[in-house]
């Protein structure tokens, strides 16, 4: 099995999500990464905030900055990566509210574009 030193960063929890709950949200992300890695969940915050903002974001930057490897969920947690100077590959929100995934070749690039970061070489300068 590899490994990676993999971190996902989402927006946040969705209205009464139960921990391990499944989701379609996270059955998407699951099937995006499959068994090979192994990775950690995080969002933006802790609670369900469908009206997010920066200044809301209690999620530690210095405890993302210790993975070799981010995905962020959706514009929102790229943005919070950018402004946290914090390197990863933004995807499309995995939400089924989102349109993009009416066009089946969304998941097709979205799998692609993750497989491709993730069997890049990360080197400490």
């Amino acid at each position: 099995m590899i490994r990676k030193n993999l971190i996902i960063i989402g927006h946040s929890p969705g209205p009464g999500i139960v921990s391990n709950r499944k989701t379609s949200t996270l059955n998407r992300v699951r099937s995006w990464i499959n068994k090979e890695y192994t990775y950690e969940w995080k969002n933006l915050v802790d609670y369900h905030a469908p009206t997010l903002k920066m200044s809301d974001v209690n999620l530690d930057e210095n405890y993302v900055k210790t993975f070799d490897y981010v995905i962020a969920l959706g514009n929102m947690a790229s943005n919070w990566l950018n402004k946290m100077d914090i390197n990863h590959l933004k995807v499309p929100h995995p939400s089924g509210l989102n349109r993009m995934w009416n066009n089946p070749q969304t998941e097709i690039d979205t799998i692609d574009n993750i497989k491709k970061y993730l069997h890049t070489t990360k080197t400490v300068v």
